[in-house]
């Protein structure tokens, strides 16, 4: 048997994530409701997430995440899944060629570099969104950490910093 390639190794992985949290929602409490969009929201483009949160508030109450929740989880899986379709001929060597669950989960570190040797391989959002993550780093250990991008979410200072730039 082969090893899964790197784009059904993903597939995989966001179809299951989808399956596990969707199986969850009636059970999450509001933080774990909240974090949830925000997680999923940080990997949309600016037309992205004015169309898929509309009128979305962090304020809403537990029974109004529960109602909206579900249907983000299922429109963002397919706005994911469709990313990974679009990349899935690529080599993954370079940050055009990643899709934005990658981006997500690489440091800052693994980024950087990459976007010293092809400066343009972000959109203007994207580099926003990576200057923000940076503003949140620290330290030499977080520069080098995956789980940076992730954690930065929960922070109002990210969100700020990325919608200034």
């Amino acid at each position: 048997m082969e090893p899964l390639t790197r784009i059904e190794s993903q597939r995989r992985f966001i179809q299951q994530r989808a399956k596990e949290l969707l199986d969850r929602v009636d059970r999450m409490d509001d933080e774990e409701l909240r974090w949830t969009v925000r997680m999923f929201a940080d990997c949309l483009s600016p037309e992205q997430r004015m169309a898929h949160l509309g009128a979305y508030s962090e304020y809403w109450t537990v029974d109004q995440l529960r109602q909206f929740v579900p249907t983000f989880i299922q429109e963002y899986t397919d706005l994911a899944l469709e990313d990974l379709k679009a990349k899935e001929g690529t080599q993954g060597t370079r940050l055009a060629d990643l899709t934005e669950e990658e981006l997500q989960s690489m440091s800052l570190a693994e980024k950087w570099y990459l976007l010293a040797r092809d400066p343009g391989g972000l959109r203007p959002d994207q580099l926003r969104r990576e200057l923000a993550r940076l503003f949140m780093c620290k330290s030499y250990d977080l520069f080098h950490d995956t789980g940076l991008s992730e954690a930065a979410v929960e922070f109002p200072a990210y969100h700020r910093v990325r919608e200034a730039l």
